[in-house]
C-alpha cells in the first residue's frame, strides 16, 4: 500500500470527518461524551467535527496533514499540529455544546488538559501535535509514522519543543519519535458511564519531545490506533 502525505484543504473536510468518526467508534471517553449509538448524536458529532475542521484550516497557527492512497486518493489518516508562541489560553471550541452531548465531561476534559499544558509548557514557545487518526484497516501499515515523519521534515519540528496528549494506545508511536512521558490524566469512566456497564479508568498520557535530531523511521512495523 502506497500513501501520499500532504497538507489538507477545505476540499478534504468530508473525508477527514469520515476518518475521525471511524477512529472514535471504540474510544470509551468519546462514546460517553456523545452518548454513542443514538443516530441523532452520531449526526451531531459529524456536523460538529466538520465545523471544527473548517475552523482549524482557517487558523493560521494550525495545520492538518493528510495521508491519501496513491491509487484513488482516499484519505486514510491525518494529523493536526498547532504552533504556540507562549502562554496557553483557555480552550475555546469552534461551536457551542449541543444538549445531547455531555457538556460537563467535555469541560472536565478540556480543563484538565489545559492545566497540564500550563503546568509543563505555559511560557515556552512550542508545537502541539494535537492528534493522529488512522482508519482501523490501515493501522499497522506505517501510516502514522509517515505522517509524523513528513510533519517533522516539512516544518522542521526536530528543532522545536513538542507536546502531545495521547491515549495509552497511541503512546508507543510517539516514543519512537523521541517523546518522553512527563505526566498523565486519569478519568474514572464509572462515574460518567454508570456502574456494571464495563467502564473503568481511562488514561491520557502527557508527553514532551525536546529539540534534537530525528532519525527517519518510516516503514517500521507499528501498532497504530487512533490517537
Amino acid at each position: 500500500m502506497s500513501v501520499k502525505i500532504s497538507l489538507a484543504t477545505e476540499a478534504d473536510v468530508k473525508g477527514l470527518t469520515s476518518v475521525f468518526l471511524k477512529t472514535q467508534e471504540s474510544d470509551p471517553l468519546h462514546g460517553l461524551i456523545f452518548n454513542r449509538g443514538k443516530t441523532e448524536n452520531d449526526e451531531t458529532q459529524a456536523g460538529l467535527f466538520h465545523l471544527e475542521l473548517l475552523h482549524t484550516l482557517g487558523d493560521s497557527q494550525s495545520r492538518i496533514i493528510k495521508a491519501s492512497l496513491v491509487s484513488g486518493g482516499r484519505i486514510v489518516g491525518f494529523g493536526v499540529i498547532r504552533f504556540h508562541s507562549g502562554q496557553i489560553a483557555e480552550y475555546t471550541p469552534a461551536t457551542s455544546c449541543p444538549e445531547e452531548m455531555n457538556g460537563e465531561l467535555i469541560q472536565l476534559r478540556d480543563n484538565k488538559i489545559t492545566a497540564m499544558h500550563r503546568k509543563h509548557l505555559n511560557d515556552q514557545k512550542h508545537v502541539e501535535w494535537q492528534a493522529l487518526f488512522i482508519l482501523p484497516q490501515f493501522q499497522s501499515q506505517a501510516v502514522g509514522s509517515q505522517l509524523l515523519d513528513w510533519g517533522f521534515l516539512h516544518f522542521g519540528l526536530a528543532k522545536e519543543i513538542l507536546w502531545v496528549q495521547t491515549p495509552m494506545s497511541g503512546r508507543r508511536e510517539y516514543v519512537k519519535f523521541g517523546w518522553k512521558d512527563v505526566d498523565f490524566i486519569d478519568y474514572d469512566l464509572i462515574e460518567w458511564g454508570g456502574r456494571n456497564r464495563g467502564y473503568g479508568s481511562y488514561r491520557i498520557q502527557i508527553m514532551i519531545r525536546k529539540p534534537g535530531p530525528l532519525e527517519s523511521i518510516t516503514g517500521h512495523d507499528e501498532d497504530e490506533k487512533a490517537y
